[in-house]
């Protein structure tokens, strides 16, 4: 992927629907994913569960996991509400990525828990950050991941 993204950075990479992301397009929204997963803390060996559907920004996170080390757990659109909750536990997550569009699916997923788990929305500004009591809060503005 650097490879192409350094040598045809303009060449189409993905294309999605209407959405079309080249090789450096990709390359960079990889890095700001990264970058914003850093800044939450997490390490190499660390769960990051997501919730996203068929778009090209899918494959800029997955990315953007590998780089970082991050076991990535993709979960399926066509779950129930608590066969996520099922996944984001087993997997032991320290954040979940959810498309914005998926918010009403993911949202009983954000209820407190014993653990700290962040939850940050792909395509809109906002981050939670819940668990062990700890109140809402914004954590990162996720807008460098849309």
């Amino acid at each position: 992927m650097r490879h192409h993204a350094a040598s045809a950075p303009q060449r189409t990479a993905i294309v999605g629907g209407a959405t079309q992301l080249s090789y450096g397009e990709v390359e960079q929204l990889a890095n700001r994913m990264a970058a914003v997963l850093r800044r939450l803390g997490l390490a190499r060996g660390d769960h990051l569960a997501s919730l996203i559907g068929n778009r090209p920004q899918a494959l800029a996170l997955a990315w953007a996991a590998w780089r970082s080390g991050l076991y990535l757990t993709p979960m399926s659109t066509a779950l129930a509400p608590a066969e996520l909750r099922y996944l984001v536990d087993d997997c032991d997550a320290k954040a979940v990525v959810v498309d914005a569009d998926l918010q009403a699916l993911a949202a009983p997923l954000a209820a407190p828990t014993a653990k700290s788990i962040h939850w940050l929305s792909l395509g809109v500004e906002k981050s939670r950050h819940r668990g062990a009591g700890a109140p809402a809060r914004r954590c990162v503005a996720t807008s460098c991941c849309r």
